[in-house]
């Protein structure tokens, strides 16, 4: 996903907590997941120099103008 649609670490950051969202967890368990590993985890990798700032749509999920695309790879279509 990286080579072809040129996501980074804030995209896939995003994907995660929008997984744990749906999880059939109870909703503390999911805030903390997403709060003390997700969050912690991706905090720690761009505090370390290896990410870059997670820009979030105003939900706090990946939007359009968030991902970082590769113009010359289209997505796929679903049909």
């Amino acid at each position: 996903m990286v080579d072809a649609f040129g996501y980074g670490p804030e995209v896939f950051e995003e994907f995660r907590v929008a997984a744990v969202e749906s999880a059939f967890l109870p909703l503390p368990k999911r805030r903390r997941l997403i709060d003390q590993v997700i969050r912690l985890g991706y905090g720690a990798l761009r505090a370390d120099g290896r990410g870059r700032a997670a820009r979030r749509t105003t939900r706090g999920r990946v939007g359009a103008g968030s991902r970082r695309l590769n113009p010359a790879v289209q997505p796929p279509v679903c049909v």
